[in-house]
């Protein structure tokens, strides 16, 4: 998983300036990417291994972005089928699924609106690696490091930590 901020609009609406455009968090996904975290799918469907770089894009969006720009959702008009245009982009990307909304800063605050693409659509310059266990993670971190290296011997490793530990 990999994310950035970046100004969304909804393809066949008004065209704002970049600079006007809300912002969103758009995190590039691996298939299980919401199955690991337990992050629910409230509508659509999750990415898939046939989500590659020959397929058409598509993009999850989160129930928060959903809001803004369906204010009546989950009632009202479904986002599943609407196009959503990134940044400066022109091609639309297919929206196929809503997930639910995730607070990445803070219980206190309200989440801010994201957004999934699949990594294999948009390949990230650097990525971060979570892993579901069973028992202590920190017991499997030396098995995982060496199946990386085993990968890609040059691959920098970093930050090893667990979940509850970044939530902290």
């Amino acid at each position: 998983c990999s994310s950035d901020l970046t100004p969304v609009r909804i393809a066949g609406r008004p065209e704002l300036p970049l600079n006007r455009r809300p912002i969103a968090i758009v995190q590039q996904v691996s298939p299980d990417y919401f199955r690991t975290l337990s992050i629910p799918l409230e509508r659509g469907r999750a990415f898939t291994t046939r989500d590659d770089a020959n397929a058409p894009l598509v993009v999850i969006i989160d129930a928060s972005l959903a809001r803004h720009f369906w204010p009546l959702y989950p009632q009202g008009e479904s986002p599943i089928g609407q196009h959503l245009l990134i940044g400066s982009h022109k091609e639309p990307l297919l929206i196929v699924g809503i997930a639910a909304a995730v607070r990445e800063q803070s219980n206190d605050t309200d989440p801010m609106p994201g957004f999934y693409v699949p990594n294999a659509q948009a390949p990230p310059q650097s990525a971060m690696l979570m892993l579901r266990t069973k028992g202590d993670p920190a017991n499997f971190a030396s098995a995982v490091r060496q199946q990386v290296l085993a990968i890609d011997h040059n691959q920098p490793i970093s930050e090893v930590r667990t979940l509850s530990a970044i939530v902290d």
